[in-house]
């Protein structure tokens, strides 16, 4: 059922900011250290932008998927998923990256098994903003809606923030240690929201099912605007890095 009792609300409002906030601090993890290490490993930087576009496209894929399932299966299993796929996906980035360093592994096996770990964290990490956004949605109305999924983006906005403090604090224990910190962390939260985010009221009655398209002119303003913010900030981490 949906949380109706206000603190309740407040408390799934604040799981689901948890999980935006650990999705957001896995990927700011990513390119403050991952890019650096990339040439220490023996990546070129044409190399690692190839399979760091490659590894990146089950974002796409995956995000109305999951959508999808998230209306038929329910918000909170879809949300688990995202939560602790991209705490496992982190934790696969770094052990790859770790047996690159150990030189346990080096060029296109190495470059292969990095695709195939931020492959597998796109693909379960996409499960979290559209479960996220749509169970915001669920327990909101019209006039507290807007204030809610701002939770979600403020939430992804400290994630950002929070990833290179994260970083820095704990790279005196070594590069990798913070992606290791970052996967427990989201593994906590993935156990958190287990136990006490309940699962909001599926909608009654029949519902016209209504299909978006990424051309559809509706959204096309907003697509445009999130392609060229990202795009943006996407190549800036990468350079910067």
């Amino acid at each position: 059922m949906a949380p109706t009792d206000p603190r309740l609300l407040a408390k799934a409002k604040a799981l689901l900011g948890l999980g935006m906030l650990m999705f957001a601090i896995g990927q700011s993890l990513t390119f403050i250290i991952v890019t650096p290490l990339a040439r220490k490993v023996g990546f070129s930087e044409q190399a690692f932008g190839i399979a760091l576009t490659l590894a990146s496209l089950p974002l796409i894929v995956g995000a109305p998927f999951w959508g999808g399932r998230s209306d038929r299966v329910g918000r909170k299993p879809i949300f688990l998923i995202g939560i602790g796929g991209s705490a496992i996906g982190t934790f696969l980035v770094a052990y790859v990256l770790q047996i690159g360093v150990n030189g346990w592994l080096t060029g296109l096996g190495l470059l292969g098994l990095f695709v195939l770990a931020r492959g597998a964290y796109g693909a379960m990490a996409s499960a979290i903003y559209p479960s996220a956004t749509a169970y915001m949605v669920d327990i909101t109305d019209v006039k507290t809606r807007g204030q809610g999924l701002a939770i979600i983006g403020a939430a992804n906005g400290m994630g950002s923030v929070l990833g290179p403090v994260l970083a820095g604090a704990l790279a005196f224990f070594g590069p990798l240690v913070p992606m290791y910190v970052a996967a427990l962390i989201g593994l906590v939260g993935a156990g958190l929201a287990w136990k006490l985010l309940p699962e909001p009221a599926v909608h009654a009655g029949p519902r016209k099912q209504v299909k978006l398209k990424f051309s559809d002119p509706r959204i096309r303003p907003f697509m445009v605007m999130w392609l060229g913010f990202f795009l943006t900030f996407m190549a800036l981490q990468i350079v910067l890095g």
